[in-house]
C-alpha cells in the first residue's frame, strides 16, 4: 500500500509541484472529499494525516503546520453532506434533513476556499 501511495503522490507532485502550497489544497480537497464520502471528521486525520503529513514535511513544511492543516481541515467532514448528527438532528427536531444539508454545503465550500488561499500564500 506504501509503494501505491509513493507512485500517486509522485504523479500529484509531477503535475502540480510547481505551484507554491500546491500539497496543503491537495490535502485540503481530500480531507472534504472523505468527510464528504463518509461524513465525519475523524476520517481526515485518519486516512490523510499518516499519509500526507509527512510529504508537506518532505517539501518544507513545518510539522506544526502541517499537522495543523490536516486538524483544520478535517472539520470539514462536518459539514459537507451527509452527516449522521445532521441527520440525527432532522429526525428529531422534525427539521427538513434536505435543508439542513444545504445550509451547510456553502459554509463548507467557503472554507475550503479560504484554507487553500491562506495555504497558497
Amino acid at each position: 500500500m506504501k509503494k501505491r501511495t509513493t507512485y500517486l503522490l509522485a504523479a500529484i507532485n509531477l503535475l502540480v509541484g510547481k505551484i507554491r502550497g500546491a500539497i496543503g489544497v491537495l490535502v485540503v480537497l481530500a480531507c472534504g472529499l472523505l468527510g464528504a464520502i463518509f461524513g465525519s471528521a475523524f476520517t481526515g486525520i485518519a486516512a490523510v494525516g499518516p499519509i500526507m503529513t509527512p510529504q508537506m514535511i518532505a517539501q518544507g513544511f513545518s510539522r506544526g503546520y502541517a499537522t495543523s492543516l490536516v486538524s483544520v481541515s478535517s472539520i470539514l467532514g462536518v459539514l459537507i453532506p451527509p452527516i449522521v448528527p445532521l441527520i440525527i438532528y432532522g429526525w428529531v427536531t422534525g427539521t427538513s434533513v434536505l435543508g439542513a444539508f444545504l445550509a451547510t454545503v456553502g459554509p463548507a465550500v467557503l472554507l475550503i476556499i479560504i484554507f487553500s488561499t491562506i495555504n497558497i500564500l
